[in-house]
């Protein structure tokens, strides 16, 4: 508040002593300022102001409230007076000391890392770059967006009260005695456990392609699994339901064979099956010999014989005995 003047001179009459208020400080500098209630004076000329801390002796002087001091100790306990004094020198007196305030300078905020989670327990990563300390004595801590989520530590910080399958974004604050600062918000994960692998069961062996058995394992946070077979050598591929068919084989070579359960969250891969060589089924050779000769002699001799030129030859001659011409 500005000090009161009016024309008339006031002969050398001392100036009121000032109020001082409650100082407060700036976390971002630790500047502290002094707010006050200035003196009356009916003189002529203005008033300037005073402030001085206690511990430290420290001053600063403005010509109204508040006053901003500077130079001061983080972490120190200080107290301050006013008083003023007219432009013809006269002073007043000293104020009472204000309340204590300790002044101090927050922690910058962090820089945000690059969340992730495990896809196997479903656990979430949020790793930050501290700033700088400030006044010192900080901590920092993780919050989620949707809410729900926290978590205090180093970096990285691995937050409690996720629920799996749900989008979160973060974000860390630091905080110290004298304040806090927040990071920007990280990127969006939606956390989730993958697949179990599958239990590979038993491979067999057709005309260029094998049929594979498996059994499913846990399905983890999504229940909608693909299962993929994949051979060794070549890596052809098939999906389904156990059995898997795999088409494409080339008989002759030996195969075994994994299968690959897979979800948005991530996949796991079976042991390998067992070793089987695709081949083609065996044609007319083994079929038709020895049946033809048991057949021909009962019927053909010797009932056909008037009837065998208008309908085998050329065929049968060369196999029936000199009896049947």
């Amino acid at each position: 508040m500005a000090a009161q003047n009016q024309s008339l001179d006031s002969g050398g009459k001392q100036p009121t002593t000032p109020t001082v208020g409650t100082p407060t400080f700036d976390n971002t500098n630790g500047n502290v300022s002094v707010p006050f209630t200035g003196s009356t004076y009916i003189g002529k000329g203005t008033i300037s102001y005073t402030v001085t801390s206690n511990p430290g002796s420290i001053t600063a002087t403005g010509s109204s409230s508040p006053i901003v001091v500077s130079g001061l100790t983080a972490g120190t306990a200080y107290t301050f007076t006013v008083k003023g004094t007219a432009s013809n020198g006269v002073e007043s007196g000293v104020s009472s000391a204000s309340s204590s305030v300790t002044p101090g300078i927050k922690p910058s905020a962090p820089t945000i890392g690059t969340a992730s989670f495990n896809n196997t327990t479903g656990a979430v990563s949020v790793p930050y770059t501290a700033g700088s300390a400030g006044s010192g004595g900080v901590t920092f801590t993780v919050a989620s967006t949707p809410s729900g989520a926290s978590g205090s530590g180093a970096s990285p910080i691995t937050p409690t009260g996720i629920t799996l399958g749900t989008a979160y974004t973060f974000t860390v604050t630091a905080t110290n005695a004298y304040g806090s600062s927040t990071s920007a918000a990280s990127n969006s994960i939606t956390p989730g456990i993958k697949p179990s692998a599958p239990t590979i069961g038993t491979a067999t062996a057709g005309n260029a392609q094998a049929t594979v058995a498996y059994t499913a394992g846990a399905t983890g946070t999504s229940g909608s699994v693909t299962y993929t077979a994949t051979s060794s050598p070549g890596g052809l591929t098939a999906t389904g339901a156990s059995p898997i068919t795999v088409t494409g084989l080339t008989n002759g070579t030996a195969y075994t064979f994994t299968v690959t359960a897979s979800t948005v969250y991530g996949s796991s891969t079976s042991a390998s099956s067992n070793s089987v060589t695709p081949v083609a089924p065996p044609y007319f050779p083994p079929f038709f010999p020895p049946f033809f000769p048991p057949f021909f002699p009962p019927f053909f001799p010797p009932f056909f014989p008037p009837f065998f030129p208008p309908f085998f030859p050329p065929y049968f001659p060369p196999f029936f005995p000199p009896a049947f011409k």
